[in-house]
This record gives C-alpha cells, sequence and structure tokens, in this order.
C-alpha cells in the first residue's frame, strides 16, 4: 500500500482550492481524477476521493482554525458541473485490502468530527449537482446544506442497495438524528435518493433555491453568518510536519516485533510566553500535539503491523501544571489558546480512536497536568513506587472523551486525588492501572508487554472500542463505537466483497443473515 504520509502544505493541494474573502472560506472540490494514491487501480471520476484527498481536507480543517481564524463561514462547493461528490471511490475500497478500507473511514470519520465541533466557523453544504454516499455524508457534518432546485440534482446514500456496505463515515448516525427511523430507513436503501423539494420536506437538507437564484441566495446567507470575520485575529503559519521533523517525541518501530516505542521528550521550558500566538506553530504546548497527531497517523498508515505501543519518557516537571492553568483560563477569551486546547483534544481522542493497545510505562520520574492526562488516554497506565504524580487543572473535564467525559469520570473515581502522590498512591486511588516496586519495575512491566503482544490483534481492537467508547454517548462516540464497528464487520463479509468488485450490476446476495 501506498505511505500516504508525505507532509501536505496549503499551496500545493491537488484536489481541493481554499480561496478568503471577507470573512468567508470557499472551498472547490476538484478532485484530480488521477491523482489518487494508486492511480493504477482507480480514477478518481466524479469527485469521488480516496484516504490522499482526506488527508487534504483535514489539513484545511486545521489551517483554518490557525491560519485563517479571521474566518467564520466555510462554503464546501463542487469545481465540476453537475456533481457534488460521488463519495468513496469504489474502485478504490475494492481494491484495497481489508485494514486500508478501515483506516480510510477512520480518517473520514475523524475529519468531519472535527467539522462538527468547530464552534469557530459554519460549514455551509452549497450542493450545486448531486451529493452521493461520502459526498452527502461530507453535508450533513455541515451546520448548514442548500441544494440547487434544477430537476436533477439530488441527495442519496445508495451505498446498501448498491454496494452492500453502510454509509460509514457518519450518514446513518448523524441522518438519524435529522429524520424519522423509519423515513432514514427507506431512504438508505433507495438508491436514488431525493431532490431538491423532497430533500427540505424530510428534512435531508436545510433549503432549496432554483438555479437562476442558487448562487446569490447562498452567498447571501454566508455573508450574513461571516458580518466580515473576526476582523481582530491575526493568524498563524502551521508548518507541514515530517516524521524526521519531530522534535518532542521519538517513535521508535520494529514491524519484526510487531511493536513500537512511543517516548516523549520534556519541552525546552515550563515558560507561559506573554504572546503565545506570538510563538506561533513552534510552540511546545501546540507543537507537541500536532507531532502527536502525525505520529498516530503513520502507526496506522504506515506500520499497521505494529500492535502494541510503548509510551514512556522522563516524565515533566510540577510548573507544567501552571502552564496548563494558564492555558484553560486565556482559552476562555482567547481564540488561539482555544485553538491550542481543541489540538489536545483531537489529539488524545485520536489516540484513543486508534487500533493499537497503548501501554504507558513510567517507572520513574514525574506525571504531572497533561503528560499525565495523556498517560490517562493509553489503554493501561503502569508506574513503580518511586513516580510522582499529580493531576492538572485540564484533567476536570477541559479534555473530554468521544462520549463526552473526562478520563476521571471514566475510571469512575468519585474523589480526585489532590497534590503530589507516589505510584503506590495512584494505585489505590485508581488512576492507574499497576505500580511495581521499583528495582522489579523492568521486569514486571516486560510481562505485561509479552502477554499483551501474544494477544489476538483482531480481539484486542475491539476491546479497546468497548472499554474506551462504553459510558454516556456523543453523535461520535455512536459513530465510532456502533456504525464503524459494524461497517467493518459487512466490510469482511460475502455480499460486500461481490458488490463492490461488481458494482451496477445484479447481484446474487448470500441469503443468511447474521
Amino acid at each position: 500500500m501506498p505511505c500516504a504520509t508525505a507532509p501536505i502544505a496549503a499551496d500545493n493541494y491537488d484536489h481541493l482550492q481554499l480561496k478568503i474573502a471577507d470573512g468567508i472560506a470557499t472551498l472547490t472540490l476538484r478532485v484530480k481524477e488521477q491523482g489518487g494514491l494508486r492511480p493504477d487501480d482507480y480514477t478518481l471520476k466524479k469527485n469521488s476521493y480516496d484516504l490522499g484527498v482526506y488527508r487534504e481536507l483535514n489539513d484545511v480543517v486545521e489551517r483554518l482554525r490557525f491560519e485563517h481564524p479571521e474566518v467564520r463561514a466555510v462554503v464546501i462547493q463542487s469545481g465540476i458541473p453537475g456533481i457534488y461528490s460521488a463519495g468513496a471511490n469504489i474502485d478504490m475500497l475494492h481494491t484495497s485490502p481489508h485494514w486500508w478500507k478501515i483506516e480510510f473511514c477512520r480518517l473520514c470519520n475523524e475529519t468531519l468530527c472535527r467539522m462538527e465541533h468547530d464552534e469557530e466557523r459554519d460549514y455551509i453544504a452549497k450542493i450545486d449537482g448531486s451529493a452521493v454516499g461520502g459526498g452527502y455524508e461530507l453535508v450533513l457534518a455541515c451546520d448548514r446544506s442548500y441544494l440547487v432546485d434544477d430537476k436533477k440534482s439530488s441527495v442519496a446514500l445508495p451505498e446498501v442497495g448498491l454496494l452492500a456496505v453502510l454509509p460509514g463515515t457518519g450518514g446513518i448516525t448523524r441522518l438519524e438524528e435529522r429524520v424519522r427511523p423509519d423515513v432514514a430507513h427507506e431512504f438508505m436503501s433507495r438508491t436514488d435518493g431525493y431532490r431538491a423539494k423532497e430533500a427540505v420536506k424530510l428534512g435531508f437538507v436545510t433549503d432549496s433555491f432554483p438555479r437562476s437564484e442558487f448562487d446569490a441566495k447562498v452567498d447571501a446567507i454566508a455573508r450574513e453568518l461571516a458580518q466580515g470575520g473576526w476582523k481582530d485575529r491575526q493568524g498563524i503559519q502551521l508548518d507541514a510536519l515530517d516524521e524526521s521533523d519531530f522534535r518532542h517525541l521519538k517513535l521508535e518501530v520494529s514491524l519484526e516485533g510487531r511493536s513500537a516505542v512511543l517516548t516523549i521528550l520534556p519541552p525546552p521550558s515550563y515558560d507561559f510566553p506573554a504572546d503565545p500566538r506570538g510563538a506561533g506553530a513552534a510552540w511546545y504546548e501546540l507543537r507537541f500535539w500536532r507531532e502527536l497527531q502525525h505520529a498516530l497517523h503513520l502507526l496506522r498508515v504506515k506500520y499497521a503491523e505494529v500492535g502494541v505501543v510503548v509510551v514512556t519518557g522522563k516524565g515533566n516537571e510540577p510548573a507544567a501544571n501552571a502552564v496548563d492553568a494558564k492555558l484553560l483560563a486565556g482559552a476562555k477569551t482567547n481564540w488561539f489558546l482555544r485553538e491550542v486546547l481543541n489540538t489536545r483534544i483531537d489529539a488524545l481522542k485520536m489516540l484513543e480512536n486508534t487500533p493499537k493497545t497503548f501501554l504507558a510505562s513510567f517507572g520513574q520520574g514525574r506525571l504531572h497536568g497533561s503528560l499525565l492526562e495523556l498517560a490517562l488516554a493509553c489503554d493501561r497506565l503502569y508506574v513503580s513506587t518511586a513516580t510522582q504524580l499529580e493531576l492538572g487543572p485540564l484533567s476536570h473535564g477541559a479534555l473530554p472523551m468521544m462520549v463526552g467525559e473526562s478520563r476521571l469520570a471514566h475510571r469512575r473515581i468519585a474523589t480526585a486525588p489532590t497534590g503530589a502522590i507516589d505510584g503506590r498512591a495512584a494505585f489505590e486511588a485508581g488512576l492507574v492501572t499497576g505500580c511495581f516496586e521499583a528495582p522489579d519495575f523492568a521486569e514486571e512491566f516486560e510481562i505485561v508487554f509479552n502477554r499483551t503482544l501474544s494477544t489476538s490483534p483482531d480481539a484486542m481492537a475491539m476491546l479497546k472500542l468497548n472499554v474506551k467508547l462504553s459510558g454516556p454517548q456523543t453523535t461520535e462516540s455512536r459513530i465510532f463505537s456502533i456504525l464503524s464497528p459494524t461497517q467493518n464487520w459487512v466490510f469482511a463479509g460475502p455480499n460486500a466483497h461481490v458488490a463492490l468488485k461488481n458494482w451496477g450490476n445484479v447481484h446474487d446476495f448470500a441469503p443468511v443473515r447474521t
């Protein structure tokens, strides 16, 4: 499989065009037909997409947050007449191994959830042509959607009837929150979808306008929402990260051993700058978490064979809690600090949603604030009697999990310990999975590591989902705990294999339902 990890720069998108004016970002989808990650296997016709296209969309969402904070409205439109987007490329799905399909859908879903959670901007789907499958799922993740009424353009989720798979990038979950269950069921069982008037009546789009008024109407809505933009905000420039550029973590991979070690390096200092925005993308509190996201992406698509990741390091200093306190207080009024905080939230969710078993191993040193939060986001946390731990100001709900609760609440810790405590006290308080005597730590942890590595990868991946996404439910958690695993199961079934290979033809489906 191709290594879809190359750095992405805003000035060389292959498939997207971004223009900014008067607080409005206009994102035009013009997917290059021969620009797929595997052009010999498929052609990206009709604005269909693969993982490479969605990596660009994910990059746009992040750059809007940091490079263009003045933007208050984002219009997503097509640059190809008559079609908004045909969704995921079918030939790409057919020619991809099972794990690649899963990682493709995972990135798509995370990108759409980040769009949906962006409280600073309104996303507007300007549907000047048919939005089909994943193309309509992109629409559903927008705050508003407008479909041209030209008697031809429609919205549809034909995956069940046409391809024997599910609308796997949030379509089922978001749609059933908007329309009646029986209406959603019928819509997703048919292949033709709905045109403008019926789509508006049934709640599948926000509104529709005739072609003669379409551009003017949607543009006016965007201007009203943008109100000229946030004129007092000045963005920063994000650099395109690469594995060789990591400054604050080190990723060591053993493909033969099916494992990796992710070492967290301490920041150069724990000072909170007088002008955090002036520190830009190099500021540790932003760069580290962006590096972590890129490392997780590498583990997913470049090192798929890796099953267990050991997260370790020398720890951090108590001063880290003071930095977190200033970040939390400043985020209430400062857009930049708010986005830095959101990046931490995204990175921790991404770690919890990565199908590897993360074992946090800190046999010495100190774990304070956000570093402890990162360790708590791992599947298990092991310390020694020599380790010191202290919860920080962000541990009490400022960095929510997908299920919407803090990691302390998810651990069912009613009364969180205050101040610095040792490993034994942390174990008694329910903060850590295990605490070993300091001289025995390496030997004891090796037993844990080997036992974990010897367990079925499939079972461990599903175990993680069931544990991490238990408890309260949100749209995001339901997508990853119900829709995604179900889609993965359907992908592996006999009917999907036949339909994806011979799509457009009549199929003789296996009749037994399980």
